[in-house]
This record gives C-alpha cells, structure tokens and sequence, in this order.
C-alpha cells in the first residue's frame, strides 16, 4: 500500500514539475538534465523521500527529498544585455510597444491562485501535523516530505523576471525630463 502511494505522489509531483516547467521557458535548471528527467527524478525522489521516511528511514529519506529540491530548482533566467555599439535616437511615446503582461504560473505565490495554491499546501501540513500529533516522529516526517513542495512555490517566479528594459527604462527617462524641464509628467 505504501510502494504504490508513494509511487503515486511521485508521478503526481512529476507532472506538476513538467507543467510549471513549460510555464517557466525563461528560466534556467539548477541541474543541466532534459526537462523530462528532471520531472521524473524530481517525482521518483520524492516519493523515495516519502517512502523511507515512512518505512523508518529517515536519513535516507532526508538525502532523497534534498536531491528531489536540487532537481526542481529553477535559477533566474540571464538578463539580455546590449552587444555592440548603440544609436541614441527621440522617439515618441506612441512608438513603444503595448506593454505585455506577465502571465503567472498557476503555482506561483505572485498571483491569487498561486496564493491560493500555497496557502491550501500550508493549511493541509499544518492540519496533518495537528491530527498527528501525537506521535512526534510523524509530525517531523511530515515536515521534512513537504520541503520537496518548495521549490515548486518558491523557484520560476514572475518576480524573479529581469524587467522589461524598454519600458522600465521609458519611466524612468519620463521622471528625468520632468525634473529638468519642470513639466509634469504623463
């Protein structure tokens, strides 16, 4: 019963990874692995974590949920930075393009269900903990099995985004001209 719970999970967590992965197209891996082997180590390590913890194993489970974090883990993608010379040219404001919004992850805590999704993840830990109190070895795995959850919430992040050069750059340069000129703004 435990082996296929745990198998569950893990392929339940696998196609979790994959989807905020394909959210997450700017964003770099920790490990240098294929998207799709990433997800399935991600999935089989962390139900390994699960399953040894469970079964009275915990340092195994605890080296198992660490390699499942360094699996999911997503670094910030590089900024974009000029090459070659530039051409400082006036250009009106009508010929910058429409600023794009930011489609979030569903996972990620910026948007409201991202939010949601954390805060459902957290309310659920704390009332397993809650209910299994009274064994203290219980309320510590179920700790340590939810810090695979992590990276899913806190890597791939629409703030860990470089900002849009053009448009922050416009702000700021509208901000400059009014001190200078004494007119306002916008």
């Amino acid at each position: 019963m435990i082996p296929g719970a745990c198998a569950a999970i893990g392929l339940l967590l696998a196609a979790v990874l994959r989807r905020r992965d394909r959210d997450a197209n700017d964003f770099r891996p920790l490990l240098p692995l294929p998207p799709l082997g990433r997800a399935l180590s991600y999935g089989a390590l962390a139900g390994a974590a699960i399953y040894a913890t469970w079964t009275m194993y915990p340092l195994l489970g605890a080296v198992a949920a660490s390699l499942a974090i360094l699996c999911a883990t997503l670094r910030a993608p590089r900024p974009q930075l000029p090459t070659g010379s530039a051409r400082w040219l006036a250009m009106p404001e009508s010929a910058l393009p429409a600023p794009r919004p930011r489609v979030l992850s569903m996972l990620d805590p910026g948007g409201a269900r991202g939010r949601a999704a954390a805060a459902f993840a957290t309310v659920s830990l704390v009332v397993a903990m809650i209910a299994l109190r009274r064994d203290p070895r219980v309320v510590l795995a179920l700790a340590m099995n939810a810090t695979v959850l992590l990276p899913l919430f806190l890597t791939g992040r629409g703030a860990q985004i470089p900002p849009d050069r053009v448009a922050d750059a416009w702000t700021k340069l509208a901000r400059i001209m009014a001190a200078l000129t004494g007119v306002p703004a916008g």
